[in-house]
């Protein structure tokens, strides 16, 4: 399992730690962090981790307007916790880490939402980071077809298309 792959579950862990407790999510890093410092082999997936954290908490308005503005008949406040911490993070790497290719991306958030979460997580998980992606990638989707391919529609790049971290 690679340090990328472990650093987006201990990223989930803590987004998801703190959503559910009603906690800021840099509380929650913290104390991640702190732990982490005995572990030395857990390090470069911890960083990974914290980058991705770190850029959830300083985009949290824009990625979370992305997303209620795709699931617009499930309230991003009524989703299951892990499905919206998911997201969260996927949004986050597809806006600020155009070198992750989106297909990674999306297989990712599948996968971790299909271990963690309800039966038809991965679908809807998948389908929003796929109109996301769209929209904030334009139709460079590397390996994801369109749902409706004969439909003629461009896709339509945003005017922002990546984030600095901690933006």
């Amino acid at each position: 399992m690679s340090a990328r792959h472990k650093g987006r579950k201990r990223a989930l862990d803590i987004v998801y730690a703190a959503d559910l407790r009603r906690l800021d999510i840099s509380e929650v890093l913290a104390a991640e962090a702190k732990r982490v410092e005995h572990t030395p082999d857990q390090r470069p997936a911890f960083e990974f981790a914290r980058t991705l954290v770190e850029g959830v908490m300083g985009a949290s308005e824009r990625i979370d307007g992305l997303i209620s503005a795709t699931s617009t008949d499930w309230p991003i406040e009524r989703m299951p916790i892990v499905d919206r911490s998911v997201l969260r993070l996927a949004v986050y790497e597809l806006l600020a880490m155009p070198e992750t290719p989106t297909a990674v991306v999306i297989a990712e958030a599948g996968s971790v939402v299909s271990e963690y979460s309800t039966d038809d997580s991965r679908g809807f998980v998948q389908g929003v980071l796929g109109t996301i992606a769209e929209q904030v990638r334009g139709s460079g989707r590397e390996g994801f077809t369109s749902t409706d391919p004969g439909s003629g529609e461009q896709p339509v790049a945003a005017p922002e298309a990546s984030i600095e971290p901690g933006e």
